[in-house]
């Protein structure tokens, strides 16, 4: 069975991360892009990390007061049963947490992720296998970088539009659908405009 790609808003709240090593490194790579205020301990903390301005480093073995208050946690040390541990003191507390290097000790799964002109795919794989999730990501953000961030802009400003005068959503996403090929097509504003006008 697969896993639930759960989408949650995280800047500003505090990421503990246990480990300063590669794996740590890789995770918090990701999670600065979404601007929590992330918290890294270990007795040794690579410089890649340790110069990053947006992390806080505390260059110490990790100690369980150390969740208190956290969002979330990153248990991404150089040992696997510390890692577990980490992970199951978190539980106990309501608190995700990543042990890496262990699926079933993990209270969620930290993706590969795919982030360009507003768009975020998050990629999992249910187990082991022949398909790597850092292959999908590269084809993933390779696919959304022919992407026209023009749209997204476009779709907000007519979905509202739209809403006013459109009650039903159906009717709504098909009419959303038909001026976006024109939009496509390189209809200009007051083309788009004088369809709507007809259409209504």
């Amino acid at each position: 069975m697969g896993y639930f790609p759960f989408f949650i808003e995280i800047g500003g709240k505090k990421c503990v991360v246990a480990g300063g090593g590669a794996a740590a490194l890789r995770r918090i790579n990701t999670l600065v892009k979404f601007g929590p205020q992330i918290t890294v301990i270990a007795p040794a903390i690579m410089s890649e990390i340790s110069s990053m301005d947006s992390v806080t480093c505390i260059a110490r073995p990790f100690e369980d007061s150390d969740i208190e208050g956290a969002f979330m946690v990153v248990a991404a040390t150089d040992d696997l049963l510390t890692n577990m541990r980490i992970a199951e003191l978190c539980k106990e507390k309501n608190i995700p947490a990543e042990a890496v290097g262990s699926r079933e000790g993990s209270g969620f799964l930290f993706p590969d992720v795919a982030m360009k002109n507003g768009i975020t795919i998050g990629i999992s794989i249910a187990d082991k296998g022949p398909v790597i999730p850092s292959e999908i990501r590269e084809k993933a953000e390779s696919l959304i970088s022919e992407y026209d961030s023009g749209e997204e802009e476009f779709i907000r400003k007519y979905r509202r539009f739209l809403m006013e005068w459109i009650s039903d959503e159906h009717e709504r996403k098909n009419m959303l659908k038909v001026i976006l090929k024109l939009y496509k097509s390189g209809a200009d504003e007051t083309e788009i405009l004088k369809f709507i006008e007809i259409a209504r």
